[in-house]
């Protein structure tokens, strides 16, 4: 059991501040060789805060939050260990909150009112910690074992109706993915201490907000299954929806690996439901937008927009966009800044100029890299019947199922 990974009360050492993070992705590839499964996840699920805050919302009120149980629980600080029959306690920032909570029911952490609020297996740290400015703010971590922590993260990102052959797949990529920005070893025992957060940053977790039996059943009977290639862990990349060819990590990441190139996907087009989507722009949103970024001048505007189909990644993404205005300049913009400007769903896009707008035809949804969880879903249905290992190394090439 979790508790007995504690230890005695002596073991919690003080509490630490939140700690920086890199790109999530650069920390997954460089963490390729982890050797094992830990026994613990240490998760942030409160505050959410700045760019990262989906599917949760953000936190507008970070110096106070409630925590309650039915218990029994503990509370463990620093110096003592008390037994409470209950809990149900509302914090503020100067109060005394610094302390973990073992429970043998649920623990509700609840946010301010109008937001999603979760209850939670396993511990849940309760600290003060202080931002880059210096100000407080109360941080919550679930200290929770791996198989717990997917079953809240499962059904998260894949829908349950889509069959326990294709949530196989998601939880053997969500372990896999998730154990590489683990650090190898023992986790720490320092109160408020935690590797990843419940964002989509890393993967949406809620707790025990969407558990479900079917998904519960996918954990259960993957349990301790990674993917490995070589000796080294994969990376296991995964997106909603590839828009029938998968993307290459070295063209999105910028590092090559033999199990993320592009390859087309075995199933046509038309069978994903975002086989294709479309976005106008008109010509005044993009020009304002550009004279803001310094682009053009103030008496300039973009009258035409094109990309290359021969300067694509690996994938058949465009690298570029190009722009045209009234005053004959001419320049480019990376098509990520594009996207992530006008916040389209994915990089696989075509575009055509009409006299009032430019007219962007998609596919696909997210990075594209790894897995497709739209495919994955597509491939393990009725018309492919593929079962998740052979969807596993579709996606994963070259990788072995091994059992840690």
């Amino acid at each position: 059991m979790l508790g007995s990974l504690l230890g005695s009360a002596s073991a919690v050492a003080e509490p630490t501040y939140l700690p920086v993070f890199h790109e999530p992705s650069l920390v997954l590839l460089a963490r390729s060789s982890h050797a094992a499964i830990p026994a613990l996840v240490r998760v942030r699920v409160f505050p959410h805060v700045g760019r990262y805050v989906t599917p949760h919302g953000e936190d507008r009120k970070t110096r106070e939050l409630r925590i309650r149980s039915a218990g029994p629980c503990e509370r463990i600080t620093v110096a003592s260990t008390t037994p409470e029959p209950m809990v149900d306690e509302s914090l503020v920032v100067g109060g005394f909150v610094n302390f973990r909570l073992r429970c043998q029911s649920p623990i509700w952490v609840e946010r301010e009112a109008g937001l999603k609020s979760y209850a939670y297996e396993g511990e849940i740290d309760v600290v003060t910690a202080r931002d880059a400015t210096g100000a407080s703010f109360i941080q919550a971590v679930n200290r929770v074992s791996m198989e717990a922590y997917l079953r809240g993260v499962v059904p998260t990102e894949m829908d349950v109706n889509w069959g326990v052959e294709a949530l196989k797949v998601q939880a053997v990529a969500a372990r896999t993915y998730a154990l590489g920005y683990l650090p190898p070893g023992v986790p720490g025992e320092a109160l408020g201490d935690f590797d990843i957060d419940d964002t989509v940053r890393f993967q949406a977790y809620q707790g025990l907000r969407r558990v479900d039996p079917r998904s519960d059943r996918a954990v259960l009977e993957t349990q301790g299954e990674i993917l490995r290639f070589g000796s080294g862990l994969v990376a296991a990349f995964f997106s909603d929806d590839a828009g029938g060819v998968t993307e290459s990590s070295a063209s999105y990441f910028g590092t090559p690996l033999t199990y993320c190139a592009a390859r087309r996907e075995p199933f046509l087009d038309s069978e994903s439901p975002m086989s294709e989507w479309s976005v106008q722009i008109t010509w005044d949103v993009l020009t304002n937008r550009l004279k803001v970024a310094g682009k053009i001048s103030a008496d300039d505007r973009v009258i035409d927009a094109s990309v290359s189909q021969s300067a694509t990644t690996d994938g058949g993404r465009p690298l570029e966009i190009r722009y045209q205005t009234a005053q004959g300049i001419v320049f480019r913009e990376s098509v990520a800044t594009f996207v992530t400007t006008h916040r389209l769903k994915s990089r696989f896009f075509s575009v055509n100029p009409s006299t009032t707008d430019l007219q962007v035809q998609g596919r696909g949804w997210g990075h594209g890299v790894g897995m497709s969880q739209t495919g994955a879903w597509i491939l393990t249905g009725p018309l492919y019947q593929w079962d998740y290992r052979r969807v596993l190394d579709f996606y994963y090439p070259g990788s072995r199922l091994v059992v840690e």
